[in-house]
């Protein structure tokens, strides 16, 4: 693979008003930061016109992760295309789909089985605007260990054994996604300070949330419907809030088994 570097440029002004950013290209619509390096992946040859010109031409985006040249701080933007599941991230980088098009046109495709989407390990992860697609009721979309600060935003998960699986993971955000058709849709055990914000949690089989032997979550504003046993299954945590969720259910609602 052969490494293309770009410039970008980067205002801020400093003051009652925020900041200033330059756009990267059609490619890339969110913000610029200050921080790390873009790298742009593209799974075909010749690359779409609109995704402009990519560093790596690959459906293997762990490969991509494993470069020295790829460190902590850096985002990888994922072209239109479909790549390969069981993507190992153990650096602090974001990955994300290319901005201007649709999250359905950005897949790693989990359907062949016997992988993870992806699996997080390490402290500072950011997924966003991928879909993940799994092999009907095997694995997991996206599998976060013990680890701090991981954010996915802007997400679809379907067909797989739990859409995301937190394991001892501390300050966790779930955000904007859409998890439906898998056995789980969240699946949280033993974690810290975990956020569950306005994603649509729909149809999955056995249950829409299920947060077992927790501390500190917020599950708010969220739509919750068509789970099969539980909408939002609550046992053995603590200091949990469910604010201002759209439920709706032909089987349990909220079921709370709580700590003494």
């Amino acid at each position: 693979m052969e490494l293309i570097r770009s410039r970008t440029a980067v205002v801020v002004v400093v003051g009652a008003i925020a900041a200033l950013t330059i756009a990267l290209g059609a490619w890339q619509g969110w913000l610029a930061q200050a921080e790390g390096t873009t790298y742009v992946v593209n799974d075909v040859i010749p690359p779409e016109a609109e995704c402009g010109t990519p560093n790596y031409t690959t459906t293997d985006i762990s490969s991509v992760i494993a470069l020295p040249e790829v460190n902590d701080g850096d985002t990888l933007v994922l072209c239109e295309g479909t790549y390969d599941p069981a993507i190992m991230v153990d650096k602090k980088i974001t990955i994300e789909g290319q901005a201007d098009v649709a999250i359905a046109d950005v897949v790693i495709d989990g359907t062949g089985g016997g992988v993870d989407g992806i699996d997080v390990n390490a402290d500072d992860v950011t997924i966003r605007h991928l879909t993940l697609e799994g092999p009907a009721a095997g694995g997991r979309g996206i599998d976060v260990g013990a680890r701090n600060n991981t954010t996915i935003t802007d997400v679809e998960l379907t067909d797989w054994d739990d859409g995301i699986r937190l394991n001892d993971a501390t300050n966790a955000t779930i955000q904007g996604s859409s998890i439906h058709d898998n056995v789980d849709g969240i699946d949280a055990d033993d974690t810290t300070d975990t956020r569950i914000l306005s994603n649509d949690i729909v149809d999955n089989f056995d249950h829409g949330i299920r947060l077992d032997t927790d501390d500190l979550a917020l599950v708010a504003d969220n739509t919750i419907s068509g789970n099969g046993i539980n909408q939002l299954l609550i046992t053995f945590t603590s200091h949990v809030q469910v604010l201002r969720n759209t439920i709706v259910t032909g089987s349990d609602g909220i079921y709370l088994d709580l700590p003494a």
